[in-house]
């Protein structure tokens, strides 16, 4: 006996069991009764999931909200915001001290840590250097010796001074052209004139 094809029209029937809670955030969803913001248990909630790692995900999950509404409870509420701001730190802490308990274990996958900390933590893969007096330096000169004192101190590695000289070094040739430039107009307003 010959099968029928699949079609795009096929009816698929999956067996699921539909959890209590579901069956539970569904009512309250089609009833409009939405989870209403309480300080005491949702930043306390929150500075929880995040010391165990978790991240804004687990914490909707728990809540029983989406994420536009975590972030509106952010927005809204200075004590939430505030406690955002620490239960980031205490999962930034978490994670860093994952990776540090677990850098020489056979199998530790870094690649996936280096993921996750450049995705939750902000880290980079070059890291952010701040050079203090670079905006206030008035040649490019001046803005070379402050990279020099940085490498000098161990602030900045040769390969991120490479970086920061490259890029001093481009904005020295646009100067220079865009000085060429205005003195060929110069001189092109001094022959015309005569």
């Amino acid at each position: 006996m010959a099968r029928k094809p699949k079609t795009a029209h096929s009816t698929y029937h999956l067996k699921v069991d539909v959890s209590k809670e579901a069956i539970e955030i569904t009512k309250n969803i089609v009833s409009g009764k939405l989870t209403k913001y309480d300080s005491s248990v949702h930043c306390a909630l929150l500075i929880d999931l995040f010391s165990a790692g978790h991240a804004v995900a687990a914490f909707c999950s728990h809540s029983h909200i989406c994420r536009a509404t975590f972030f509106d409870w952010v927005r809204d509420h200075d004590e939430f915001r505030q406690a955002y701001a620490f239960a980031k730190e205490k999962a930034r802490a978490y994670l860093e001290s994952l990776g540090m308990d677990n850098i020489l274990t056979p199998g530790f996958n870094s690649a996936l840590y280096q993921f996750i900390m450049r995705n939750r933590c902000d880290y980079t893969a070059d890291r952010k250097v701040a050079l203090k007096g670079m905006d206030k330096a008035k040649t490019h000169n001046e803005r070379v010796k402050i990279v020099d004192k940085k490498v000098s101190a161990g602030e900045l590695t040769l390969s991120e001074a490479k970086s920061v000289a490259d890029y001093i070094a481009a904005t020295a040739k646009i100067d220079e052209i865009t000085q060429y430039a205005a003195d060929i107009e110069t001189l092109k307003q001094i022959v015309h004139e005569r």
